[in-house]
């Protein structure tokens, strides 16, 4: 019978493709009221401005990044925390380094985070501010200017800031409400993980803060939206999804693939989609590939694919890393690269604040130590960080959203604005190898009844 009800819980959420997801403003409206527009412009006059430094953005790891990718810059500089003690006072600031939480023991529960970039716009480019796992509520300003609005703390998202933007100075505000903002009144209205609440009630204590470190990237106006690599040990094959944004023909848009992380390069005849106009959304080009080395526990063999798109003067190159591996469940039977697989591994592993080296030292001590193969993360969306460590080790990662497993009564009033928040944070386009599938509630590929499955202590 459960089986049955999740089983229509992803028909339920697979028909909601077409419904735009929920709007945060409304929630953030009915917890803080109003923005003082006036206080805001204040403090972004009066903030010291910092240097930005760009670097390229690169495949994790890589060592043969394109000279010509993208630009990125990290935002991480000092920033300004005033928090919202009593609804709209604001408290002293506090100078502080993003990943930030919010302390345990506190009496607000949303506080603004503001800094001061120098920047040198140019023209004809397009800037990008990359966000991620803000708990809970989020409004994003720059220059005084709103630029757009987040529900969810697990999902990443990005806003175009290009017209707020100028050439010289310019000033960053995140507005953050913590965790107990998904209480509306007796429903849930987005995943909160193993965190338990009670109907109406809010409190101090459920978290809130920015996880990760604000990203801004620079593109061109036509520039590559999206890359997904799929593979197929069955069919020899491999598949690269591609979405464009910015133009409806292009030049030129070619493909390379390079081992990792050497950056030796792979003697495959990639498909070129030359001189063509591009319909709108997804598309893509097939290759056959019967040699690759192939990516496993036992050999996490990992590949660099890269797409540069030309467009009149301009050239817009973005590196994604991938491993060429397939999985499949044959009657109770896992199945990766044609192989009968026990996944045997952690099954609570949620130390989400740390880097890639770190989990991938923490991954390859569970095989020295226990023989494990694959590992559950528990109860939240991971951080990046977590399926890139567990690629370099060879580690499957079975990935699990608690959302009925408690809050039951909550979750079920939620409605359609759980539902549109489940479908966003189901990760439809990750190239990470050792990401195998997804269980819970908001998305079943297998459930655990119908694999074999051991875990370690």
């Amino acid at each position: 019978m459960k089986y049955k009800f999740y089983k229509l819980l992803v028909i339920i959420i697979l028909a909601f493709n077409s419904v735009n997801a929920q709007n945060p403003d409304k929630h953030i409206n009915r917890l803080i009221g109003e923005i003082d527009q006036e206080w805001l412009n204040s403090i972004c006059q009066t903030l010291p401005a910092c240097q930005l430094d760009y670097s390229l953005r690169s495949a994790q790891g890589f060592e043969k990044t394109s000279t010509e990718a993208r630009k990125q810059a990290t935002l991480d500089q000092s920033w300004y925390l005033y928090k919202n003690v009593n609804g709209q006072e604001k408290a002293k600031p506090e100078k502080v380094q993003i990943p930030h939480q919010f302390e345990r023991n506190r009496k607000y529960n949303s506080a603004w985070y503001f800094s001061k970039y120098k920047i040198d716009k140019q023209p004809e480019k397009h800037y990008f501010l990359k966000l991620s796992r803000i708990d809970l509520l989020s409004a994003v300003y720059v220059n005084g200017q709103k630029c757009g609005s987040h529900i969810g703390s697990y999902t990443p998202f990005e806003l175009d800031i290009t017209d707020q933007l100028i050439s010289g100075d310019n000033s960053f505000a995140i507005l953050v409400y913590d965790k107990s903002g998904a209480v509306n009144k007796d429903r849930l209205i987005t995943q909160v993980g193993p965190a338990r609440f009670k109907a109406g009630k809010q409190g101090y204590k459920y978290s809130g803060g920015i996880d990760d470190i604000p990203v801004l990237e620079v593109r061109e106006e036509t520039h590559i939206k999206d890359l997904f690599v799929k593979t197929s040990t069955r069919k020899g094959e491999i598949e690269i999804e591609y979405e464009l944004s910015g133009a409806e023909s292009i030049d030129k848009l070619s493909f390379e693939i390079f081992k990792w992380p050497n950056g030796e390069k792979v003697d495959l005849k990639l498909p070129v989609v030359e001189n063509q106009t591009i319909p709108e959304g997804v598309n893509s080009v097939k290759a056959k590939w019967e040699n690759a080395d192939l990516w496993s526990p036992d050999h996490p063999n990992l590949y660099v694919l890269r797409a540069s798109l030309q467009n009149n003067s301009t050239k817009d190159i973005l590196e994604v890393r991938f491993g060429f591996r397939e999985f499949w469940i044959d009657g109770k039977t896992f199945m990766l690269n044609g192989t009968p697989t026990r996944l045997r591994g952690e099954s609570h592993y949620h130390l989400f604040t740390q880097g890639v080296d770190f989990h991938r030292e923490v991954f390859k001590m569970h095989k020295e130590t226990f023989g494990s193969n694959a590992c559950r993360v528990h109860a939240f969306m991971p951080h990046p960080d977590i399926f890139l460590g567990a690629d370099e080790a060879g580690i499957l990662i079975i990935n699990q959203n608690a959302v009925w497993s408690v809050n039951g009564q909550l979750y079920a009033k939620g409605g359609e604005d759980l539902l549109n928040n489940l479908k966003e944070a189901i990760p439809d386009k990750v190239n990470d190898s050792s990401l195998e599938f997804f269980i819970g509630e908001g998305y079943l590929m297998v459930t655990q009844d119908e694999i074999s499955m051991n875990y370690c202590a």
